[in-house]
């Protein structure tokens, strides 16, 4: 197994025991998360009953031998990069899995061998392990193929308004849809839905575009931005609501529907809940 935390203010590479400059002796976290659940009771029925789950934040608690010199850093270089939030990257074998945490204790404790051992304990707000990059699917595409001179019969353009996003992680993903404008809006009612068939989700926009403007509606963080406008709020259809454009575990089918000069990418990041399996 190897651990790389990393930020701007550098990298730290972990290996297995016996590896070198930052060995690991032993690492705590990477399975699924914890959970609080709210149960009820009730006179007369067996048991329990679960009426909400929460997944709670991470603690991943990282054991290491430290030799400074095979690094060629000094050890307060290394507290300063794990004193800063960045990225930790488990990778095992041809598995790899990414998240974003913080450093909240680093205690270190000197031996004669000039070996450093410390205790590093990091925190993730987000529980859940992402793939090292996010799936990124084309949702609303147009393609001229008119070239001069051409022969006939020809394709002169091809329209692409669907995705199938495929979700493979333990929960559903909240995605990331983009939507440049290629032009100006000629639409007198300018409008652009984005559905999802599989939930029956909708999110509709009575917006037009300008040429360049890009428009970023992120679910997970429950905003809509624009480069040009600054509050998008307002173009929000009533019954559109950010919180139910989820992903489902499974393949979900998500149409564009719009005429306005646009393309459109749907981005998300799977949600899994150990590093490891």
């Amino acid at each position: 197994m190897k651990l790389i935390y990393e930020n701007e203010f550098g990298t730290c590479t972990m290996k297995g025991s016996g590896a070198g400059g930052m060995a690991i002796t032993e690492v705590s976290g990477l399975s699924f998360p914890e959970q609080n659940a709210v149960c009820y009771t009730y006179a007369g029925t067996p048991g329990q009953r679960v009426g909400a789950v929460q997944v709670l934040a991470r603690t991943i608690t990282i054991g290491l031998d430290i030799c400074p010199k095979k690094l060629g850093m000094n050890i307060h270089a290394i507290a300063k990069i794990f004193s800063h939030p960045g990225a930790l990257t488990v990778s095992h074998k041809q598995m790899h899995r990414r998240i974003l945490c913080r450093c909240v204790s680093f205690t270190k404790k000197e031996r004669e061998d000039a070996i450093v051992s410390a205790v590093v304990q990091l925190v993730a707000d987000n529980p859940y392990f992402h793939d090292t990059a996010p799936r990124e699917h084309r949702l609303l595409e147009r393609n001229k193929h008119l070239s001069s001179p051409f022969t006939l019969p020809c394709v002169l353009s091809t329209r692409m308004t669907k995705a199938s996003a495929l979700v493979e992680g333990d929960a559903p993903s909240e995605p990331v849809i983009t939507i440049t404008a290629t032009a100006d809006s000629t639409e007198d009612a300018p409008e652009i839905v984005l559905e999802n068939k599989t939930t029956g989700a909708q999110i509709t926009l009575h917006y037009g575009l300008c040429r360049g403007e890009e428009l970023v509606v992120d679910i997970e963080n429950r905003t809509i931005v624009s480069n040009k406008t600054e509050n998008m709020y307002p173009y929000l259809a009533q019954d559109s609501f950010l919180n139910q454009f989820t992903l489902p575990q499974g393949k979900s089918e998500v149409f564009c529907h719009t005429a306005e000069p646009v393309y459109v990418t749907l981005r998300f990041d799977n949600n899994y809940g150990e590093a490891m399996y």
